[in-house]
């Protein structure tokens, strides 16, 4: 289950990956402040910004595949459960994001959802209520 929640104002993100577009290798930040997490979320609208990654302290973490305008949310609790984000549409049809095909359904569309969906996990860690979750396990 999720590491114990933080308290007094400390953040349970504790570092953050992302990587550029067309690039191979990641960029990693140690203690990152939320308006670090948000200028990359901006990055993605850039399109010079196509994956984002935030981590908890022990297997937690927040994986965001995106484009401008489209973002794919994926919250791993460990190494084999998590959260997928759904929209709530059913919507099939396939929206390719940096070299992945996902169904529209499985797509946030709205940049202020992405950012709330973020703040939500840099703080405690947990999928954002305001959000529809589809959990999995691949045991």
């Amino acid at each position: 289950m999720m590491a114990e929640l933080k308290t007094m104002g400390q953040p349970f993100v504790r570092s953050l990956s992302y990587r550029k577009v067309g690039e191979a290798t990641k960029v990693c930040v140690d203690e990152p402040e939320f308006a670090r997490v948000e200028d990359l979320i901006g990055g993605i609208d850039a399109a010079e910004i196509e994956c984002l990654t935030l981590y908890g302290p022990e297997d937690e973490k927040l994986f965001v595949i995106g484009k401008p305008g489209f973002y794919h949310l994926t919250l791993f609790v460990d190494e084999t459960d998590g959260y997928a984000f759904d929209e709530g549409s059913g919507d099939q049809s396939k929206i390719a994001i940096a070299g992945d095909f996902w169904p529209s359904f499985r797509v946030c569309k709205d940049r202020r959802v992405l950012t709330e969906v973020a703040h939500q996990f840099y703080l405690q860690g947990q999928p954002a209520t305001s959000s529809k979750w589809l959990a999995f396990s691949e045991d």
